[in-house]
Formats: structure tokens, sequence, C-alpha cells
């Protein structure tokens, strides 16, 4: 109940895709959580996967502007 309160929270204050973006935070605090509680090793892959995952969640898309269509001449 209070993850959906702060969520709903969330989206009133920020734009939508910046707190889904959030979600791919939470496979990286889980591993550091794990390893820091529990002594899971954080081996070096699982490392560079969750790194990855996060700058690729991170960027901005690219906007791309379509060229308009060649108006066609009415008969």
């Amino acid at each position: 109940m209070d993850a959906l309160l702060l969520l709903n929270a969330m989206q009133r204050r920020w734009h939508v895709t910046r707190v889904g973006k959030l979600f791919f935070a939470t496979p990286v605090v889980t591993a550091v959580m794990a390893w820091l509680l529990v002594d899971q090793p954080l081996r070096p892959l699982t490392f560079a996967g969750l790194t990855i995952g996060v700058v690729l969640a991170s960027q901005r898309p690219v906007v791309r502007h379509e060229q308009p269509l060649l108006a066609t001449a009415a008969h």
C-alpha cells in the first residue's frame, strides 16, 4: 500500500517516464542489499550487467523527425 502511495506521489511530481526508469534500479538495489546483508557474492559479470542496464535505461530516447509527405496534386 505504501509503495503505491509513493508511486502516485512521484508521478504527480515528476514525468511518468522518469518514474518508470526507477523500476530499472530495483535489481541493482536488490543485488547490493543481498551483498551487504546476506553476503551474497557480487561477481564482476553481475556488476557489469547491472551497470549496463542502468546506463541504457537512463539514456534519453532519440527523437526522429519524420519527413513530411509530399502533397499530392488534387485533380
